[in-house]
């Protein structure tokens, strides 16, 4: 769930703490708090989203089966490609394996037959 910008304004920190370890805990948290709001508003400008009615929008895009439908399309289109590409690999180091084989099976049984005579 989105936090709507009147939320984030009544973040603060209680400054009457007088627990040192408390109080350096509470204002790490400040600080991560402060990072994701800025890293949460870097996000909604990317996207081109702007102010409240954004969030109202990227819920309902959120809820949208077909949109989720299409995007579970795309994940699995992309693992398959990425297992399909993983498998041809697989297969062309099992190919020139097996070349090799073959080709020290047939210098060997060329040697054979050329000491033979």
């Amino acid at each position: 769930m989105f936090l709507s910008r009147s939320c984030w304004s009544s973040l603060t920190i209680n400054a009457d703490i007088t627990d040192p370890e408390l109080q350096d805990f509470v204002q790490k948290v400040a600080a991560e708090v402060a990072k994701l709001k800025q890293s949460l508003t870097t996000a909604m400008q990317a996207i081109g989203a702007q102010g409240d009615a954004a969030v109202g929008e990227l819920e309902k895009l959120k809820n949208d089966q077909w949109m989720n439908e299409l995007l579970n399309f795309r994940v699995l289109r992309a693992q398959l490609i990425r297992k399909l590409r993983s498998r041809r690999l697989e297969l062309n180091v099992l190919d020139r394996s097996k070349a090799r084989t073959i080709d020290q099976g047939m210098k060997a049984h060329v040697e054979k037959a050329a000491t033979a005579f």
